[in-house]
Protein backbone atom coordinates (compact mmCIF):
# COMPACT_ATOMS: atom_id res chain seq x y z
CA UNK A 1 0.00 0.00 0.00
CA UNK A 2 1.37 3.38 -0.88
CA UNK A 3 -0.55 5.14 1.90
CA UNK A 4 -2.12 3.46 4.75
CA UNK A 5 -3.88 6.21 6.26
CA UNK A 6 -7.19 4.73 5.20
CA UNK A 7 -6.93 1.33 6.65
CA UNK A 8 -5.12 2.45 9.50
CA UNK A 9 -8.25 4.45 10.21
CA UNK A 10 -10.38 1.67 9.50
CA UNK A 11 -8.63 -0.31 11.58
CA UNK A 12 -8.32 1.94 14.62
CA UNK A 13 -4.83 1.36 14.34
CA UNK A 14 -4.86 -2.04 15.02
CA UNK A 15 -4.02 -5.15 13.55
CA UNK A 16 -6.71 -6.86 11.22
CA UNK A 17 -6.22 -9.89 13.29
CA UNK A 18 -5.40 -10.06 16.85
CA UNK A 19 -6.37 -6.43 17.54
CA UNK A 20 -2.58 -5.32 18.83
CA UNK A 21 -2.21 -1.72 18.67
CA UNK A 22 0.75 -0.10 16.14
CA UNK A 23 4.03 -0.30 18.00
CA UNK A 24 5.40 3.36 18.01
CA UNK A 25 8.26 2.49 16.63
CA UNK A 26 7.16 -0.39 14.25
CA UNK A 27 4.55 0.28 11.09
CA UNK A 28 1.72 -2.75 10.68
CA UNK A 29 2.18 -4.97 7.41
CA UNK A 30 0.57 -4.23 4.83
CA UNK A 31 -0.76 -7.63 3.93
CA UNK A 32 -1.43 -8.88 0.14
CA UNK A 33 -2.53 -12.07 -1.50
CA UNK A 34 0.99 -13.50 -2.95
CA UNK A 35 -1.02 -15.81 -5.85
CA UNK A 36 -3.07 -12.71 -7.35
CA UNK A 37 -1.18 -9.17 -5.59
CA UNK A 38 -4.49 -7.98 -3.57
CA UNK A 39 -4.27 -6.32 -0.92
CA UNK A 40 -5.66 -7.83 1.97
CA UNK A 41 -5.33 -5.31 5.28
CA UNK A 42 -2.36 -4.26 8.11
CA UNK A 43 -1.28 -6.70 10.04
CA UNK A 44 0.97 -6.81 12.82
CA UNK A 45 4.34 -8.75 12.40
CA UNK A 46 3.48 -11.39 14.25
CA UNK A 47 0.54 -12.34 12.47
CA UNK A 48 2.02 -11.90 9.27
CA UNK A 49 4.76 -13.91 9.83
CA UNK A 50 2.59 -16.68 10.79
CA UNK A 51 -0.20 -16.77 7.70
CA UNK A 52 3.31 -16.23 5.77
CA UNK A 53 4.60 -19.52 7.41
CA UNK A 54 1.25 -21.42 7.04
CA UNK A 55 1.44 -20.55 3.11
CA UNK A 56 -1.89 -18.40 3.65
CA UNK A 57 -3.41 -21.71 3.42
CA UNK A 58 -7.13 -21.75 5.16
CA UNK A 59 -6.80 -25.41 5.75
CA UNK A 60 -3.54 -25.33 7.07
CA UNK A 61 -4.85 -22.75 9.29
CA UNK A 62 -8.08 -24.12 10.39
CA UNK A 63 -6.00 -27.46 11.41
CA UNK A 64 -3.95 -25.14 13.63
CA UNK A 65 -7.05 -23.95 15.01
CA UNK A 66 -8.09 -27.57 15.38
CA UNK A 67 -4.72 -28.95 16.79
CA UNK A 68 -4.85 -25.78 19.96
CA UNK A 69 -8.47 -26.54 20.56
CA UNK A 70 -7.59 -30.02 21.11
CA UNK A 71 -4.80 -29.74 23.34
CA UNK A 72 -6.78 -26.87 25.14
CA UNK A 73 -9.77 -29.04 25.98
CA UNK A 74 -7.61 -31.39 27.56
CA UNK A 75 -5.72 -29.16 30.04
Amino acid sequence: FPSHDKELIEQEGRCAICGTPKEENRDLCADHDHATGQKRGLLCHKCNTGIGLLKDDIDILCAAIDYLRKYKENQ
